[in-house]
């Protein structure tokens, strides 16, 4: 946890060694371990019949077009089948998420859970991780086709200056759970657009899965810091002329905006 916590500072350190700008994308995702389909993970938690229902699906926030890109995932395997899970494993997690209740102290009520990871259980994590890494490895993918993966070089010393002998590591960023925190580098007229572009390539590859990014005030938000040629310019525009807010596009139609902010609360701390 602290090591995650740790990753933005140590990028906003080396930007600034640089005279580069940086950004740390975070994202906040709307009720995330109780919004997936459990049907991503593991066969034997609903029937086709089931999965056919508008409103099983709605409950999981997949509606519209995204029914098709939510059928193609399905149709390429659970999580654990990519992973290559023994089927006594996957029987037992699929019997593990089947038909779950309870009920609460002085109730009579019977309450029934279809979707997401079980409420306060151990297990509840890492089956929302398995989720979370099939998605991840979407979304970097995307980046890296689009050519917006930045890159440090570094030669195994525990420093973030390489000297001699380095290769090129792709900056990617902390995930802790449903927290994420995206890393960029770059020039100064440029960074603000690559923000753009990389938090549109993000949203895209959780929402057809039910996973909302919640975008408003103190939610999902930018910290940007303009260094380098033309940082003055950049950082007027950004703050000034765009009022602090990034504009998105996401292909689900909508058009949303993402905050520039000075700090944010990340990890028990802040960035």
């Amino acid at each position: 946890m602290d090591h995650a916590g740790h990753q933005p500072r140590l990028l906003q350190e080396y930007a600034a060694s640089k005279h580069a700008s940086s950004a740390v994308i975070f994202f906040d995702f709307e009720a995330a371990h109780y919004s997936v389909s459990r049907s991503l993970v593991v066969n034997g938690t609903a029937t086709d019949e089931e999965l056919a229902k508008k409103r099983v699906l709605q409950t999981c926030g997949i509606t519209g077009g995204q029914l098709h890109q939510f059928a193609a995932i399905l149709a390429d395997g659970t999580c654990l089948e990519r992973l290559h899970c023994h089927s006594h494993l996957q029987a037992l997690v699929a019997e593990f998420y089947s038909t779950n209740w309870w009920r609460i102290e002085g109730s009579d009520a019977i309450t029934c859970v279809g979707k997401g990871s079980r409420p306060d259980d151990p297990f509840a994590d890492l089956f929302f991780g398995f989720v979370m890494f099939q998605r991840l490895l979407l979304a970097y993918d995307q980046l890296d086709s689009a050519g917006l993966t930045d890159f440090i070089q570094w030669n195994d010393a525990h420093t973030i200056e390489a000297e001699g002998d380095s290769q090129a590591l792709a900056i990617r960023g902390p995930c802790w759970a449903d927290d994420i925190a995206l890393l960029k580098i770059g020039a100064a007229d440029s960074i603000v657009d690559k923000i753009a572009a990389t938090a549109d390539i993000f949203i895209n590859s959780f929402t057809p899965v039910g996973l909302k990014v919640k975008l408003g005030p103190a939610k999902s938000a930018v910290v940007a810091r303009f260094a380098g040629p033309g940082s003055k310019l950049a950082k007027h525009r950004a703050i000034i002329s765009r009022d602090r807010r990034i504009p998105l596009h996401t292909a689900q139609g909508y058009t949303p905006d993402i905050e520039l902010v000075p700090s944010y609360r990340h990890m028990g701390g802040w960035i």
